[in-house]
């Protein structure tokens, strides 16, 4: 009997404005995907699980990751990023066609039994999301080394505070040194965000000068004059 899989929690499967690793390809994505988990996850297991798919997935995929530096070895210039916001803040990221060729792809899978248990699940009321699926897609990773990325450390430090993690714990310490010699020249890449009345690319820069010309209180789509994330 074939296994159910939920992946519409995952941003990564959104077709615009995407952060991170996108993926392009989501039938063949998901075959693989379904492939790998009937390879490497018990069917009696009810906690989370991190699955590795094989090179087939790589061009199913846009690498979540790029470098700040050109391969001339000089830093790149302003017109190679773009700022917007994330997670509550503002955060500047590499533009998507910036980002590395893919040497890995990992995916985080709840099953429907660690995904009710959750936290965060629980304090969000998000347990119907995973529907009658047996398996929900939480976090796709498609990175630039052969191994699993770690967290940026931006992620680390907003975690710790979050979880009250002692930050001179030796686990910290060795997650943050860790974390940031994995993206000492490395940046995430992201889409540009998108306006949700006239579905356009916005920048964060190109907004505040639409705010200023319009002499708005609030920031203002440049291509609609809207305030973009008013429905």
């Amino acid at each position: 009997m074939a296994i159910s899989i939920f992946e519409g929690s995952c941003t990564a499967f959104v077709e615009k404005g995407v952060v991170g690793t996108k993926v392009l390809n989501r039938e063949g994505f998901m075959a693989a995907l379904e492939e790998a988990i009937e390879d490497q996850v018990d069917k009696t297991t009810k906690d989370a699980v991190q699955v590795q798919l094989p090179p087939v997935s790589f061009g199913m995929v846009s690498c979540g990751e790029g470098s700040t530096y050109y391969p001339s070895g000089s830093k790149r210039d302003a017109s190679c990023f773009l700022t917007r916001r994330w997670r509550g803040m503002e955060k500047k990221f590499l533009r998507r066609g910036h980002a590395l060729p893919v040497k890995s792809v990992f995916v985080s899978v709840y099953t429907k039994a660690a995904w009710d248990r959750d936290g965060d699940v629980k304090q969000l009321g998000l347990q119907h999301l995973c529907g009658k699926a047996d398996l929900m897609v939480t976090s796709v990773r498609a990175g630039s080394a052969d191994k699993d990325a770690p967290r940026t450390p931006d992620r680390v430090r907003a975690n710790a505070k979050v979880e009250g993690i002692d930050t001179e714990s030796l686990s910290y310490i060795r997650e943050l040194t860790e974390s940031e010699m994995y993206w000492f020249r490395l940046l995430p890449v992201a889409d540009f965000e998108m306006c949700l009345h006239c579905d356009t690319e916005m920048d964060l820069e190109d907004m505040r000068a639409a705010q200023e010309m319009a002499k708005a209180s609030q920031l203002l789509c440049p291509h609609c004059g809207v305030t973009p994330w008013k429905v």
